[in-house]
């Protein structure tokens, strides 16, 4: 199906009145009444959407039903903005329209502003037309793409358990792989639990399961993903559910342990990405109008005419990470690891291999000009592209500092999801902890490196207006950003200036629960410093306040130590003890940047002197001044001396030295 249109007549009479007239596309800020208005009531917007207005179908498709709900209860509320298309011509210039959709109350029309009422006209595209282009993405990637083959073997890998799909389309069963001898390929599903009842592998079913699973007793998702599987000539599949005995822990330890292997040697992983639940099809009605593209004449005053191409700006956090499955923290290592993905998204099928991003809007690639405008997919994901950063990580020129940033922007990613398992936060991304230690030839310490772990250390919680804790069972040594449970983002504390380390790390260590999985659980850990250690004061000058910038102060013998001070926790008392360990400096000329970074610290209760945990981070940078002047005098001093002063803040047997747990 092409997606191009040039049809001016596709657009309502308040869209064409963009482009014609006086030039609006460089009006007001979209906070001013001053704007153009676009449609007077919901009931006009709605019937452009239905005649099939290009720019009234895209931004009715903005408007998801669980917005809407939102929207229309929060009155008074700051209009909702929402970025819906680009024009752009074959020059490399764009205009960018934002539509702006809001309850007015006391500007109220037509008084009728309930969206749930309105019909929203859908048409089921072809599922023919999207199984044809899944299988040209399929076999062109099989044929002609040489990174997305580069595993690929004549001894194929194969899971423990895999589900024989039976060609002729009848009930399909569970195999052990090593009993049967399956080297061929498999597909694997991503999907949501979502709190529903579905089926399950466990002990009691193991006969039953061997011998036949009936389809009648699957959820909807898992049927479509059988259905895909056979529709692209793939005989085997593995779901989670179905292919690990779900009562027995030591099965699922075994089995998670294997993850990593399971994704990285599939064939296809095909993603349920708009789906909430099991229950919910791949397959939904969509619109038609969304997918489409057309060109528009202007004609400003003034203005020479030129034709304009309308498209939504097509941006892969919409469609995919910003979608229900992208929610769930194991899928970050289901996504990347395959060296193919198929997400079935709310509107169109998303492809991602090593080689291309298309989806059905694009086919062929997503054009150079989207990716030059915003390709906010990669500034989302921000690690090249889920399926191409595997393929990165094998290049021979990448240095060590490469492989630890992307580390770090794919923890900033997977921070913003949800382990229903607080235990399991390690456990999610063991496999991608295997396949960067071995390109890395690096030691992996509960979720940092070893070759980089004084920079690993500087993470920190944005606690502001969200709540942040650790969980009430051992998930990791304080040191690790994986000890904490915390409602808003985590992220890495970086310079670009060039400074100094000022700890000296003697020893790390931690303790796998298993030694099936050294990369996932932990029961233990600790880090070994020679470091200077400061006595200092927190003080909290509002307790109640939900900001922590400006209410948090850090004093060392009564002196203010200016900077920036972020909390590992909510903190509600209004002064406590505590111990400051500087960890990075930078020094330069007065009229340059200085910089400095310290960890703040408490004694660990039933442990001797020299035990500490972490319980947050101080920062300061200042231009065109000392850092001394800042209240830094003192941890400067550590540069020439490091493990000076009070020495009953350290280890008995080792002066200088502290134990980090």
């Amino acid at each position: 199906m092409s997606t191009d249109q040039k049809d001016e007549k596709r657009l309502c009479p308040q869209c064409m009145s963009i482009f014609t007239g006086q030039q609006q596309l460089k009006g007001p800020s979209i906070n001013s009444d001053r704007g153009p208005v676009h449609h007077f009531s919901a009931a006009s917007f709605e019937a452009a959407a239905n005649s099939g207005c290009v720019i009234c179908v895209r931004a009715r498709a903005a408007l998801r039903r669980d917005e809407l709900g939102f929207l229309l209860t929060q009155v008074g509320y700051e209009p909702f903005s929402y970025r819906l298309l680009s024009i752009k011509s074959r020059k490399l210039y764009t205009y960018t329209l934002e539509i702006i959709i809001y309850y007015a109350v006391e500007r109220s029309l037509e008084g009728d502003h309930d969206f749930e009422r309105f019909v929203w006209e859908t048409h089921l595209f072809s599922a023919e037309g999207s199984f044809r282009q899944a299988r040209k993405w399929y076999s062109d990637c099989r044929e002609k793409h040489a990174r997305c083959n580069v595993s690929r073997r004549s001894f194929l890998y194969s899971p423990t358990r895999l589900l024989d799909l039976n060609p002729r389309g009848t009930d399909l069963r569970l195999i052990m792989t090593a009993k049967e001898s399956i080297k061929e390929d498999y597909e694997t599903l991503s999907h949501r639990w979502g709190g529903q009842s579905i089926i399950k592998f466990t002990t009691d079913t193991l006969t039953q399961f061997q011998n036949k699973i009936e389809n009648a007793s699957l959820p909807q998702t898992f049927r479509d993903a059988i259905l895909v599987a056979m529709k692209l000539g793939i005989r085997y599949l593995w779901i989670d559910s179905l292919c690990i005995i779900q009562d027995s822990l030591q099965d699922w330890q075994k089995e998670a342990a294997l993850m990593g292997e399971v994704y990285s040697n599939s064939t296809l992983n095909v993603m349920a990405t708009a789906c909430r639940n099991s229950h919910q099809s791949l397959f939904r009605s969509r619109d038609q109008g969304e997918l489409l593209h057309y060109a528009v004449c202007t004609s400003w005053d003034g203005i020479k005419p030129e034709a304009f191409y309308i498209f939504s700006r097509f941006s892969w956090d919409k469609h995919t990470v910003l979608e229900p499955l992208h929610r769930r923290g194991w899928v970050l290592q289901e996504r990347i690891l395959p060296p193919r993905a198929l997400h079935f998204t709310y509107n169109q099928l998303v492809w991602e291999c090593r080689e291309r991003e298309s989806c059905e809007m694009y086919p062929d690639g997503l054009p150079i000009y989207l990716k030059s405008l915003n390709y906010s997919f990669v500034k989302h994901l921000d690690i090249d592209a889920s399926q191409a950063w595997l393929t990165h990580l094998r290049q021979p020129n990448l240095s060590p500092k490469d492989y630890y940033d992307k580390w770090r922007r794919m923890i900033h990613m997977y921070w913003n999801t949800k382990i229903t398992n607080d235990t399991d936060k390690l456990v999610a991304i063991s496999g991608l902890a295997k396949r960067m230690g071995g390109a890395l030839k690096d030691r992996y310490l509960a979720g940092l490196w070893e070759g980089n772990l004084p920079s690993n250390l500087l993470w920190y919680v944005h606690i502001t207006g969200g709540r942040s804790c650790r969980p009430r069972n051992y998930r990791a040594p304080s040191w690790s950003w994986a000890s904490i449970e915390a409602e808003k983002d985590v992220s890495f504390w970086h310079s670009p200036l060039r400074g100094c380390v000022l700890i000296e790390i003697e020893e790390a260590s931690v303790t796998p629960l298993s030694n099936i999985d050294v990369t996932g659980e932990v029961v233990d850990g600790y880090l070994r410093l020679k470091s200077s250690v400061f006595q200092a004061e927190l003080i909290v000058h509002d307790p109640s306040a939900r900001d922590e910038s400006g209410r948090l102060q850090i004093r060392i013998q009564g002196e203010t130590v200016e900077g920036a001070l972020f909390p590992d926790e909510n903190i509600t008392a209004t002064s406590t003890s505590v111990y400051c360990l500087p960890v990075w400096m930078a020094t330069k000329p007065l009229d340059e940047t200085e910089g400095a970074v310290a960890l703040i610290l408490k004694p660990v209760e039933d442990k001797p002197r020299g035990w500490y945990s972490r319980i947050g981070l101080l920062s300061y940078s200042v231009c065109g001044e000392d850092l001394s002047s800042r209240g830094w005098k003192k941890m400067l001093e550590c540069l020439d001396d490091p493990g000076f002063g009070d020495q009953t803040m350290y280890l008995e047997s080792s002066p200088g030295t502290i134990m980090f747990v």
